[in-house]
């Protein structure tokens, strides 16, 4: 009995390591970031890479700056469109938010930035964020 379930064992992690093989990692988006007060507007680069859906994502490292209920940040395109949004009250996150313009005159987006978290930007590439 102990060794049918080794050679399960072993079947299963073999089958495992072929199908990590096989799925290649999240790929860097084609230019798409978050910039940020949080990250000096991009030069320290917060790079998307592709996720499910056709939509890209950013999980932040733990961001220790002081707390500010004012952060500001943009989502960014290489193709050098800021995608920013004309409604100024400060988005919540663990929401889905509309209304992103890459219009030159949209307003950064403000969130509650709180010291010692975690964030995860989540992006269609377009105007949902």
């Amino acid at each position: 009995m102990h060794r049918r379930t080794f050679h399960l064992l072993i079947a299963l992690l073999i089958v495992a390591g072929l199908l990590r093989l096989l799925i290649p990692p999240p790929a860097l988006a084609a230019g798409e970031e978050v910039r940020s007060d949080l990250n000096g507007w991009g030069t320290t680069s917060w790079s998307m890479s592709a996720s499910l859906g056709g939509t890209f994502i950013y999980v932040s490292g733990q961001i220790t700056n002081s707390d500010n209920p004012n952060t500001q940040f943009k989502f960014y395109k290489n193709s050098n469109l800021w995608y920013g949004k004309f409604d100024t009250t400060p988005i919540s996150f663990g929401s889905i938010f509309t209304g992103l313009s890459s219009s030159g005159s949209a307003p950064n987006i403000i969130f509650n930035h709180i010291s010692g978290r975690y964030y995860v930007f989540k992006w269609d590439g377009g105007g949902v964020g």
